[in-house]
């Protein structure tokens, strides 16, 4: 390939990545239920989308064995005995080789799982109602839980990449599947 076909081929690919990202942003920030975010994500990633998990060389003994399971813990925001999960879109932001989360899985999740048991983390996120207003957003007229997707969606710079998310058996059916992430490092 020649260098003038590389650059024409590199610019295609440039524009045609950010008319995605301009139909994912239109898509969420005119959703009122979690149809949308599904919808988001089926554009961006397909029918899977890549969850990333940093956690603790000891807990990654565990996880080579059981996988993930939805274990008791909390956070700023999330206080409640609900087990739960955490992972992130597209990257993790805790993965550090120096760090206590040393090991980082990749779990390759169906969109329909993460509808089903995925609610955005608020945990850091700070989007005021004012923020959301200005956009054209009526917060009257969506589900709480697209309300804060499209609050993190906003905080993250206006894109699901690195989007944290907090998995839980909402159903409480008992048939939450086992992950079987695959260890990236």
């Amino acid at each position: 390939m020649n260098l003038r076909s590389f650059i024409r081929n590199k610019i295609k690919s440039v524009l045609s990545e950010n008319a995605v990202l301009d139909k994912v942003k239109k898509i969420i920030l005119s959703s009122d239920d979690l149809d949308g975010f599904a919808n988001a994500l089926k554009v961006q990633y397909g029918n899977t989308v890549p969850l990333y998990h940093a956690t603790t060389l000891e807990l990654s003994k565990i996880i080579d064995v059981e996988g993930l399971k939805l274990t008791d813990g909390n956070n700023r925001l999330n206080w409640s005995s609900d087990a739960n999960l955490y992972f992130q879109i597209g990257k993790s932001d805790y993965h550090h080789v120096d760090s206590e989360r040393c090991v980082l899985y990749k779990w390759d999740a169906p969109v329909d799982f993460i509808y089903n048991y995925a609610t955005a983390d608020l945990d850091n996120v700070d989007t005021s109602d004012e923020e959301l207003e200005a956009l054209g957003i009526d917060l009257e007229g969506i589900s709480s839980e697209m309300e804060d997707v499209i609050r993190y969606f906003v905080w993250n710079d206006m894109q699901l990449h690195g989007m944290e998310l907090l998995i839980m058996d909402v159903n409480e059916d008992g048939n939450f599947p086992v992950i079987r992430p695959t260890k990236i490092s």
